[in-house]
C-alpha cells in the first residue's frame, strides 16, 4: 500500500519496501507518473511551484538518496525506505520481464536507442519492446505519435529525458499519452548506452555512487552546496517540527486542564442544582407537612362541631321525649279525672 508522506514540504511516499506490490496497485492506471527524488533534484522541486505540483499529482514518488531517508528518520523518527535510480531501473525492467509485460522507449537521446534496446533484450530477453520514438517539437507530428502510442497500449513508457524536462513533458501531455505506467529515466539510461561512465556495483552497495559522479562533474561545488543547503533546510524544518510538537503538546495540556476546569464547573453547578432542587423538595416537603397538619385540625374541628351537633340534638331529642312524657302524664291524669266523675 503507498502512503504519502512529506520532507521539506515536497511528497515522499513509502509502499512497505515492496515495489512489486506498489507496481502491481498501479499498473492497471492510465498515465500513471512513477518519480525518484534525490537529493538535488528534491530541492529543485522545493523552489519550483510548477514541478511541486506535478510531484504532488504522481501516483508514486520515492526517495532516491541515503541521505533523504536520514533526513526523515532525524525529523520524524520513523524509516523511510528509499531505492537508488539504478536499482529502480533494474527493478522496474525485472517486474516488466517477469509480468511479461511490454515496454516503450520515447526521449531526445535517438542516437543511444538501439543501444539501449539491445541491451536490454541481451539482459531481459522476456520483455516485449514495442518500439522507440524521438521527442519532437513539432504538434502534429507528437499528435499522430500519441495515436500509434495509443494503438500499441504499452504497459510501461520510459521517458528518457533530463529531470525537470522530462516531468514537463509529462505534464503538458498528460491525458492524451493514454499510457499505464510512465517512468522518466535519465541517469541510469545515460549509464546503460554507455553515454556516461557508471559506477560499479561495489561503489553502488556501499552507498558512494554519488561521489562517484561528484568527482567527475566540473560542477561539483554546486552539488555539495545543495547538500549543504539541504542539511540545513533539515535543521530547521526539525526545528519548527519540534516547536510544533511542543505547542501542540502544549495546546493539549492546556486543552486537558480546560476539560478538567470545565468538569469541576460542571460538577459545583451540579451539586449546586442538587442542593437547590433538595432544598425546594424539603421546603415542599414542610409544605405538604404544613397543609397535612391544617388539614387534620380542620378534620378535627369539623368532627368536634359535628359532636357538638349530635349532643345538642340528642339533647333536643331528650327534651322532646320529656315533653312527650309529661304530656302523655297528663293526658293519663285527665282521663282518670274524667273516669272518677263518671
Amino acid at each position: 500500500m503507498i502512503n504519502k508522506n512529506s520532507l521539506l514540504g515536497i511528497r515522499i511516499d513509502t509502499f512497505n519496501n515492496d515495489l512489486y506490490a506498489a507496481l502491481d496497485q498501479l499498473k492497471d492506471g492510465n498515465d500513471v507518473l512513477i518519480v525518484t527524488l534525490d537529493v538535488h533534484q528534491l530541492l529543485n522541486v522545493r523552489f519550483n511551484k510548477k514541478l511541486k505540483n506535478i510531484i504532488e499529482n504522481a501516483s508514486l514518488v520515492i526517495a532516491a538518496h541515503p541521505s533523504i531517508s536520514k533526513a526523515y528518520k532525524f525529523i520524524y523518527k520513523e524509516e523511510l525506505e528509499y531505492i537508488k535510480d539504478f536499482s529502480l531501473f533494474s527493478d522496474i525492467l525485472s517486474y516488466i520481464e517477469q509480468r511479461k509485460m511490454t515496454m516503450f522507449l520515447f526521449g531526445d537521446e535517438e542516437k543511444y536507442f538501439f543501444t539501449v534496446t539491445e541491451k536490454m533484450k541481451k539482459i531481459y530477453p522476456d520483455i516485449s519492446i514495442l518500439g522507440t520514438y524521438q521527442n519532437t517539437k513539432n504538434k502534429s507530428e507528437l499528435d499522430k505519435a500519441f495515436i500509434g502510442f495509443k494503438k500499441m497500449n504499452p504497459d510501461v513508457f520510459f521517458i528518457y529525458m533530463p529531470f525537470k524536462k522530462s516531468l514537463y513533458w509529462f505534464n503538458e501531455n498528460n491525458g492524451k499519452l493514454g499510457m499505464k505506467l510512465c517512468v522518466p529515466m535519465s541517469r541510469p539510461l545515460d549509464c546503460f548506452c554507455g553515454k556516461k561512465k557508471s559506477p560499479s556495483l561495489k561503489i553502488i552497495e556501499a552507498n558512494k555512487d554519488e561521489s562517484f559522479y561528484l568527482k567527475r562533474n566540473i560542477f561539483r561545488i554546486f552539488l555539495y552546496c545543495d547538500y549543504i543547503k539541504f542539511w540545513i533546510l533539515v535543521f530547521f524544518e526539525k526545528i519548527s517540527v519540534n516547536r510544533a510538537k511542543k505547542r501542540i503538546i502544549k495546546n493539549a495540556k492546556k486543552e486537558a486542564k480546560r476539560e478538567v476546569k470545565l468538569e469541576k464547573i460542571k460538577a459545583k453547578e451540579l451539586k449546586k442544582e442538587e442542593k437547590k432542587a433538595l432544598k425546594e423538595s424539603k421546603k415542599e416537603a414542610k409544605k405538604e407537612a404544613k397543609g397535612e397538619k391544617i388539614r387534620a385540625k380542620e378534620l378535627k374541628k369539623e368532627e368536634k362541631q359535628a359532636l357538638k351537633e349530635a349532643k345538642k340534638a340528642l339533647k333536643e331529642e331528650k327534651k322532646a321525649l320529656k315533653k312527650e312524657k309529661k304530656a302523655l302524664k297528663k293526658d293519663k291524669k285527665t282521663l282518670q279525672e274524667e273516669d272518677k266523675k263518671e
